[in-house]
Formats: structure tokens, sequence, C-alpha cells
């Protein structure tokens, strides 16, 4: 049997801000290949000047839904087909609980993703910088700050550091 990582990242407006974007891959853990992945996004007022720089402009092709229920209750979908595999976050607090509990609070009797893993608490465990250039690490070119991209790199950035 297939033994899967759900790899979860969300963009929001400042770090305390709305969540606006969220991407999702999920990873087979022993040949870290893509099985299934989400993105989607939402248009909302930014008023952070580093969102409006630096993310806003890669998250141009990604799906665009009409409102946060709509985004939320799509990514939910999405993850409930694969609630009983492994869960990952880059860092988790506060940006991807505050997204998770807003979509966990929409349906009734949510699948918790318990446990939830975080890479930077891994990257620690291994004496790697936790602000480690996930991207650089892998050597792989995706986009920074791209939900679906940045998802991917810590799910691998994750699998490999289980190896090691």
């Amino acid at each position: 049997m297939e033994k899967l990582l759900l790899s979860i990242d969300v963009e929001s407006d400042g770090l305390l801000g709305e969540a606006f974007a969220v991407g999702a891959v999920v990873i087979n853990q022993q040949t870290a290949s893509i099985i299934d992945q989400f993105e989607g996004k939402i248009d909302i007022k930014l008023t952070s000047g580093f969102v409006k720089k630096e993310v806003l402009p890669k998250l141009k092709t990604i799906k665009t839904f009409e409102n946060q229920e709509m985004l939320d209750l799509a990514f939910y979908s999405f993850y409930k087909k694969y609630s009983s595999c492994e869960k990952l976050v880059d860092a988790g607090f506060p940006v991807e609980t505050n997204f998770l509990r807003r979509v966990f609070n929409r349906v009734e009797k949510p699948i918790m993703p318990y446990p939830l893993y975080d890479l930077i608490s891994v990257l620690r465990a291994k004496n790697l910088d936790p602000m480690l250039d996930r991207f650089k690490y892998l050597n792989i070119d995706l986009k920074k700050h791209h939900p679906k991209d940045d998802a991917l790199a810590s799910g691998l950035v994750y699998l490999k550091l289980l190896k090691e």
C-alpha cells in the first residue's frame, strides 16, 4: 500500500491577515512522485506590501474561486480524500492553522489533521536552519511563494530529511 504525504501551504495577507490562496500536494513517500494536487485562491484587497510585490504576481495561473466559502469547501473536498495521509505544513502557525480552522468551521464533523507535522521543527531537530531555502536545498526550480510549489518543496524536504 502506498504511504502518502499531504503537504499544505497557504498564502495570506501578512502572517495574521486573511488567507487567500492555498496549495496542497499529495506525494508518494517511497517514490517522491506527485499523486494529486490542489490550488485555489480568492481575490481580496491586500494590505501587505510584501504580499502584493512578492506573492500576488506568482498566482496569476491559479484558479480563482468566487468567495472564501467556495475556496474553503473545495479545499476540504480535496483534503477529505486524503485525510488518512500524513499531513505536513511548513511552519503551521499562524497562517496554515488559521486557514484550517476557518475551513473546519464550515463543515459538520470535520476530519481533523492530527497529527499535523511541521517542517521547521524537523529542520531544527536535524540541526538545520529552520529558515533554510527549501528550493536551493532541493536544487529545484519552482516558484517561491506559490502555494502549490511551496507545499511541494516542503514535502520533498521533509521526505529527504526522513531518509537521512
